[in-house]
This record gives structure tokens, C-alpha cells and sequence, in this order.
């Protein structure tokens, strides 16, 4: 080939090259500016005489990761607190209507003082209710006036609570699967699903007080609210007089200020539908300020677990939140050694897991307070592994909802020798050298093993209890007895010497701004944004990962992740009717 044929051909490659390069670029810089589009959310124009509409089904996530496929960002729950927040200043917002304000556990406090806010400032809180119970009726009682729809239709149901949990011994005898728990606390009931058909007595007491107390506090609130005498209010759900109740009889007992229809309600106020903008749009016009000296408030909100915090989705597990000690310890690294960061505020919101993980994350609190002040606010719950991470700090605020405690280990050890062997049909041989080298490889764990697994769990349930003695200045004889597995809210949490103060992230921040005596702060906000790039190199364009399913891994992983001591709540709550 003459030479210059090769120039040509390589004249010619090179601008190949080029092009294609070229139309990379841009489409890399299509994708970014769509993706934009899609997160920065819609823009609305707030005109005067305008009324915020809350309409939330469902809990509210802290943060969340906008997707291109879905087209918009999830509304969050400081979403919701910001706009609260400017609502109150705003002159061209008349007032907020509530439709459903359906927010779990303590949040829902957090934004009740909010919403006080805005009426201390003039503007009116109306709620249009179209069915409730009393989880429903109990988030939208600050109202100045609750409307109901007339219809006979309605479903309208204040009862007492109701808490079931469901019970696999039965299940797992049957198909070969045997656990062995071992707990380190009476009240520590994590794994009685597993081992008993019925709870047990501490675990059942300790439920009801937690539960009791949860069901007074909505109680409270809802007789401040309407007046009530409240003995008598109490009696009568308790003995059913509202259940199933009609439109007429839930405004003849004062449930609500009247039954009319929704354009009714409207021309009553004089509300146009032009003038009524939903929540999650007027979030949009919220301004964050900045100045010079920062507060970093760390969000610490998962399943503890090792390694890094993650979001998947597995079709025999469902989603799964976890809180990895890498990501938190990373996160809180780089608040201590922000010369802008004056102080750091965690916001806990845990049901615990691993007692290692766990431990690594109260290690790097320490290492934090060495260089700055360090507040815990709690929020729906810090319990067992989340009180562990939380007992260093400077000082402790929960809401009274707030579910914390349990101060306990447990080991869940599945036996799934039988399992294997004759619901499987699989055969499994080996070898080995040295003594106890088999542990934690095999389906079943002798005697001895299991002995030596108990004396661990009591040392790491030692260096718990000396964690929480040390933070809070408590005795440990006197942790000893408020430990045990044993679960607490808020209020008496406070009166034991677990918290510090009754009171939300605000109170929080403002108290430690105070500390430092600053006028101005920012907040800095951690997990921090993910770059466009950061989410395309991790796949979480989709928000979450999706994983293959592979019984056996799922075993393994299940076995070995139990084999392992864990901090972590007995249950999962919802106050249901």
C-alpha cells in the first residue's frame, strides 16, 4: 500500500474517530440536560390568595434519587418540612388544606409544629376528609375546621389498636428448617417468630406498654383538639361507638364541623381551583440560604449493616433499606473535617442490625467528638443498633412517638441440615482440620459451638451496656436494669436517663447552633446528592438494584448474616386499627 494511501487512511480514521466522539458528547449532554429536566421538579407561579393542598398517602422517604425512566423526583419528607417552613412567611398563601396527611411514627410531631406555626401566623388549616380511622383523623385534628363528605359511602372507623404478628415454627418444622435463637436479655425477642407459635410473656408485656402509650399520645391529641371530656371519649372507642359510623353521626359526636361536598367546601371559602397548588409543586419554589458556617445534619436511616448503604429490591424480600458502617463512617469523616461544619447532628431513624457494624459507627462518633459537638435527634425509631450508635452523643432529643431502647444481642442460627437433605434432596460432604474450623460452614451447630456462641454474645452485650453507661453517665448496674431487650418511647425514655430532651431535628439544630452561638448557619445535608455520572456508574438511574434470585446464595447469606450478633428491634410496628 503506497504511503500515501496509509495518510488517507488514517486522515480518514481519525475523523471517524472524531465524529464519534463528537456524538457521544452530545449525546451525553442530552441525557444529562433530560435527566434535568425530569429532577428539577415542575415549576409553578404562586399567585396571591393561594392555598397549599396536602394530599400524602403514604410515608415520606428523607431523601430520594430522581429517575429518568419515572420522569419525576419523590417529595420527601424535608420537602414537606421546608415548605411548611415558607408557607408561614409567604404572603400570597392564604392557608393549607389537608387531605391526607398519612406520615408514620414521630415525623408526624415534627410536622405538627410546623403546621402550628402557620396558623400562629394567621393563615387558616382546613382538612376535607373523604373516609378515615383514627390513624387518618388523629394527623389532620390541628385543623381549624375538619369537613366530611356526606356520602353514606364513607368509611368511618375510630377503634382501639390492634398488633398481630405471624408465628413460622409451625412452617418450618414441617418443611425441615430448625432455628436456634439465642438471646442476651429477657425482653429481647428477636427470632420468636422463628422458634415459638405464640409471644412470650416479656416480649407481650413490653408490647402492650409501647403500644398502650402510643395509642394514649393519639388519644391526647385528638381530645386537645376537639375538646373532648376524655374519659369519655375514650370509653366510647374503646367500646365501638365509632365504628362504622355514618357522615350525620360523625358530625353529631363533633368528629367534624360539617358534611358537604368538596365544591361545597371550596365556595365556602371562596377557593378557586386555579388558586389551589399541591404541596409537592410549591416545594419547587423553596430557596435554600447559604452562609459560611454550616451545621451537617447526617441521616442515618436503614437496617445497620457492613459495607455500604444500599437500596435493592429482591422478589422474595421485597425493598430493603440498609445503613452501611462504610458509607456513615465515610460521611462523618468528611463532616469533622469541614472547616465549614461547626457542629454535626445525626438524625437516627434505625431498627438496629449488625452489632459490628454498629460498633464501627459509634468508633467514628467518638472520633467525630474529638472535633466537633455531635447531637442525636431521633426519629421514628433507634432502637437496639440504633441507640447504640446514638448513646455517644453530646445529647440525646426524640419525639414522643420515638421508639428507642433495647438494649440486647441475639443470634438467629438456622438449621437447614434437614431442609437440605430431604425437602432438597441435597447431599453435602467435606473435610476439615483443626477444631471448630467448620463453624459457620455447616447447616448445624453442636452443642459446644452453640455454648461458646453464648459466651461471646454476653461479652458484646457487656461492651454494650459499658457504651451506653459511658455516654450517658449512668451506672451500669442501673443499665443492667434498664436494659434487657426492654423497649421504650419517647416520654419514658426521658425519665430513665436514655434521652436528654423531648424535641425534634429542629430543636436540635437550633440548640446546637445556640451551643455554638452562631446567628447564621447553612445545612449541609448528608448522604450528599450523587453526581449524573456517580448514577450511571452505579446503576441507580432506577433508584435501586435489582437482584437475581438464587435460593441458595439466599440461604447462605441468611445463615451467615445470623450467625452473627445483631442489635436489632423484635418488630416492626405500625399502630393499625
Amino acid at each position: 500500500m503506497s504511503e500515501k494511501k496509509k495518510e488517507k487512511n488514517k486522515k480518514g480514521c481519525f475523523i471517524s474517530f472524531t465524529i464519534f466522539f463528537i456524538f457521544i458528547i452530545l449525546g451525553i449532554i442530552f441525557i444529562v440536560s433530560t435527566f434535568s429536566k425530569f429532577t428539577a421538579g415542575p415549576k409553578v407561579d404562586i399567585g396571591s390568595n393561594s392555598w397549599i393542598e396536602i394530599n400524602i398517602g403514604g410515608d415520606l422517604p428523607y431523601f430520594t434519587e430522581a429517575s429518568v425512566l419515572s420522569g419525576k423526583r419523590q417529595f420527601t419528607y424535608f420537602d414537606l418540612y421546608n415548605s411548611l417552613e415558607k408557607i408561614k412567611n409567604d404572603d400570597d398563601i392564604k392557608g393549607i388544606i389537608i387531605k391526607n396527611l398519612n406520615i408514620s411514627g414521630s415525623k408526624i410531631e415534627e410536622i405538627y409544629d410546623k403546621i402550628k406555626e402557620v396558623k400562629k401566623s394567621g393563615k387558616k388549616v382546613y382538612a376535607y376528609l373523604e373516609n378515615f380511622d383514627r390513624n387518618k383523623y388523629v394527623k389532620t385534628v390541628i385543623a381549624d375546621k375538619i369537613y366530611l363528605n356526606p356520602s353514606e359511602s364513607n368509611f368511618i372507623s375510630l377503634t382501639g389498636y390492634y398488633h398481630s404478628q405471624t408465628f413460622y415454627k409451625r412452617m418450618f418444622d414441617k418443611i425441615g428448617i430448625k432455628y436456634n435463637v439465642i438471646h442476651v436479655g429477657d425482653y429481647k425477642g428477636t427470632g420468636e417468630t422463628f422458634t415459638r407459635n405464640s409471644m412470650s410473656e416479656y416480649l407481650k408485656q413490653n408490647l402492650k406498654s409501647i403500644f398502650d402509650g402510643l395509642f394514649e399520645n393519639q388519644i391526647d391529641r385528638i381530645v386537645k383538639h376537639r375538646g373532648y371530656d376524655r374519659n369519655k371519649f375514650l370509653q366510647k372507642i374503646l367500646d365501638g361507638d365509632y365504628f362504622l359510623i355514618s357522615p350525620k353521626e360523625a358530625k353529631e359526636n363533633k368528629l367534624v364541623d360539617d358534611i358537604i361536598y368538596r365544591e361545597e367546601f371550596y365556595n365556602k371559602y371562596k377557593i378557586k381551583n386555579r388558586n389551589i397548588v399541591n404541596i409537592a409543586s410549591y416545594a419547587g419554589t423553596v430557596k435554600k440560604d447559604i452562609y459560611k458556617d454550616k451545621i451537617a445534619v447526617i441521616i442515618a436511616d436503614g437496617a445497620i449493616s457492613m459495607g455500604k448503604s444500599k437500596r435493592s429490591f429482591n422478589p422474595l424480600m421485597g425493598f430493603q433499606k440498609s445503613l452501611g458502617a462504610d458509607t456513615f463512617t465515610e460521611q462523618i469523616k468528611k463532616a469533622a473535617n469541614r472547616e465549614d461544619v461547626k457542629g454535626i447532628v445525626l438524625r437516627v431513624d434505625s431498627p438496629g442490625g449488625s452489632a459490628l457494624a454498629s460498633d464501627i459507627m459509634w468508633n467514628a462518633i467518638i472520633e467525630a467528638k474529638k472535633k466537633k459537638p455531635v447531637y442525636v435527634s431521633m426519629g421514628n425509631m433507634a432502637a437496639s443498633g440504633g441507640y447504640y450508635i446514638s448513646a455517644p452523643a453530646d445529647k440525646i432529643y426524640a419525639n414522643n412517638n420515638t421508639i428507642l431502647g433495647s438494649i440486647g444481642v441475639v443470634m438467629m442460627v438456622p438449621d437447614l441440615s434437614d431442609f437440605m437433605s430431604n425437602k432438597l434432596y441435597l447431599n453435602t460432604d467435606s473435610i476439615k482440620k483443626g477444631k471448630y474450623s467448620d463453624f459457620g460452614k455447616r447447616f448445624t451447630i453442636p452443642p459446644e459451638q452453640q455454648r461458646i456462641i453464648r459466651e461471646s454474645m454476653i461479652r458484646t452485650y457487656k461492651e454494650f451496656k459499658k457504651h451506653v453507661s459511658t455516654g450517658r453517665d449512668l451506672p451500669m448496674d442501673y443499665v443492667e436494669k434498664i436494659a434487657q431487650g426492654k423497649i421504650y418511647i419517647g416520654e419514658n425514655a426521658k425519665e430513665i436517663g436514655l434521652i436528654d430532651s423531648i424535641g425534634s431535628l429542629e430543636k436540635a439544630i437550633d440548640d446546637m447552633k445556640n451551643r455554638l452561638k452562631l446567628k447564621k448557619i447553612s445545612l449541609k445535608f448528608y448522604p450528599e446528592e450523587k453526581t449524573f455520572f456517580e448514577k450511571i456508574k452505579e446503576g441507580k438511574l432506577l433508584k435501586l438494584s435489582r437482584e437475581n434470585i438464587d435460593l441458595i446464595k439466599i440461604l447462605k447469606e441468611v445463615s451467615e448474616k445470623e450467625m452473627k450478633p445483631q442489635y436489632v428491634l423484635p418488630f416492626s410496628y405500625k399502630l393499625n386499627n
